[in-house]
């Protein structure tokens, strides 16, 4: 049964995304003509997914999911929401679990390396410009040590600051070291 319902929900998300690729009229479109139209679709909740990581997935279903295995390196009460925040490493990721009684729930995921591509194909190692063609122009951008951010928030959300999708570049280079997804309640 469990085989299923997770084949079921790879299939699910699969779908979601062709779905998301053809209603944002991408299916067909060079990145050639994206770039000149700077146009690309919105941010919107299905674009935070990494690798089969979702902000908010249950974190007991995606945990066995890592390789190398998570393991925990901190665990602490925030006095801000009165829950327990645990974080998750291995040395191609980081994951910050908000702990309730219902689930250990996903709230921020960043990640060093190729092995988790966004929904819209860009992963550590490709370019600021790859970034830009793929979502457009970041709703923030800065740079601090050497560093530059490349920051998008999800489309309709009035606060700025919730469920960011964060592009990390080497300023020099123009290469992404990390990519991570936020909810505004983890930072």
């Amino acid at each position: 049964m469990m085989a299923t319902r997770n084949g079921f929900r790879k299939t699910g998300l699969l779908m979601i995304w062709f779905a998301v690729v053809f209603i944002a009229g991408m299916g067909n479109v060079s990145s050639e003509a994206i770039a000149k139209t700077n146009s690309p679709a919105p941010i919107i909740q299905a674009d935070f997914c990494l690798g089969f990581v979702n902000l908010g997935d249950d974190f007991a279903k995606i945990k066995d999911g890592f390789e190398p295995p998570l393991a925990m390196t901190d665990r602490r009460l925030w006095g801000a929401d009165g829950q327990y925040h645990s974080t998750w490493e291995n040395t191609d990721a980081v994951v910050m679990v908000t702990e309730s009684s219902a689930m250990f729930r996903v709230q921020r995921f960043e990640v060093f390396s190729g092995k988790y591509p966004t929904l819209r194909g860009v992963q550590v190692g490709d370019s600021a410009d790859d970034v830009i063609r793929a979502y457009g122009e970041p709703h923030s951008k800065g740079t601090r040590d050497a560093t530059t951010i490349l920051a998008y928030n999800r489309q309709g959300v009035p606060n700025p600051y919730s469920n960011n999708l964060i592009f990390y570049a080497d300023a020099n280079s123009g290469e992404i070291k990390s990519i991570k997804f936020v909810d505004a309640a983890a930072e």
